[in-house]
């Protein structure tokens, strides 16, 4: 072994026991299996204040607020949008309202390179310009 990499070896033990002893008064997770002791008590700092109000109630509905009573609600007229020239459709990721048809289908399909399958997917959303359709694969 030569001396420079008896050295940098050294180097390395030193710094890897320096940062481990920095570590020494650090609490160490519980982790299954490996070491580490769950608390038995929660930590009072991090405890929630307050009323907990269940997200994903599936018998709750929806009520609109007293406060938007009288208030009218309206959306812009369709219009025609030919081109989709960036993913999310404009660069300001803003389609208001896009013309369509009143009974859409689907008038032809085209598999776009290997990442069109059920293994592998397309990972970026195809744009649209000058008449052709623009997809990554």
């Amino acid at each position: 072994m030569s001396i420079q990499r008896a050295i940098g070896v050294s180097f390395a033990v030193v710094a890897l026991g320096a940062g481990l002893a920095a570590c020494s008064g650090l609490k160490t997770p519980a982790i299954p299996f490996i070491g580490g002791k769950p608390d038995k008590k929660p930590n009072a700092q991090l405890a929630a204040k307050g009323q907990r109000i269940p997200v994903l109630a599936l018998n709750q509905s929806l009520e609109p607020s007293p406060a938007l009573k009288g208030v009218g609600f309206q959306i812009p007229a369709p219009q025609d949008q030919a081109e989709w020239p960036v993913p999310g459709g404009d660069p300001e990721h803003a389609v208001d309202h896009v013309a369509a048809g009143k009974e859409l289908k689907i008038a032809w399909r085209q598999h776009i390179g290997r990442g069109d399958s059920v293994t592998t997917e397309i990972t970026s959303a195809p744009v649209a310009a000058d008449g052709r359709i623009y997809a990554l694969d």
